[in-house]
């Protein structure tokens, strides 16, 4: 299957399952801290974020469809820089170890909660993808981490989890 019909596919999954979502979004249980914007704004956005992007995709893969071209153009330093950092079908057990660490992610979420998990997650998830500075992998994991936390618990007042152990 070319990757055009992939992303094809993999579009309207996406845009169908955003527009069920925003559907049933009435169903959803308020909660966290009061806001101005409520808790359901962020995953409103989220939602309305997927559906764009899906509707980008499938109206690149009609219109690569159209003509005819399935090529992909990279120069040869992209392609191998491409090949390295994705999660092939040739190689079965990235996609394995991926499934199984989010397996993890979600036990460990809720023993540990978020700030201790999502840094693992994050550590492990850029180490599957080949990346080699692990200073560099340590300090997006952490990073990135408390910046969600921030933006989550003091801007949008939800709060994360923060498991059975210190919870």
């Amino acid at each position: 299957m070319s990757k055009d019909i992939q992303d094809l596919i993999v579009g309207i999954v996406l845009f169908f399952l955003g527009l069920l979502f925003m559907l049933t979004m009435h169903n959803f249980v308020y909660g966290g801290f009061e806001t101005e914007i409520g808790s359901l704004f962020f995953p409103k956005f989220v939602i309305f974020i997927i559906l764009i992007l899906s509707t980008i995709l499938v109206s690149i893969a009609f219109l690569k469809a159209r003509k005819k071209n399935f090529a992909m153009t990279f120069k040869p330093k992209e392609q191998k820089l491409y090949e390295e950092m994705s999660i092939s079908e040739e190689n079965p057990l990235n996609i394995l170890l991926y499934t199984m660490l989010l397996f993890s992610y979600i036990l460990l979420l809720h023993f540990f909660g978020f700030l201790l998990s999502t840094p693992l997650m994050i550590f492990f998830v850029m180490l599957i993808l080949r990346g080699h500075n692990f200073k560099i992998i340590f300090s997006v994991s952490i990073l990135v981490s408390f910046v969600i936390y921030y933006l989550c618990y003091y801007l949008m007042r939800i709060m994360l989890p923060t498991g059975v152990i210190f919870g």
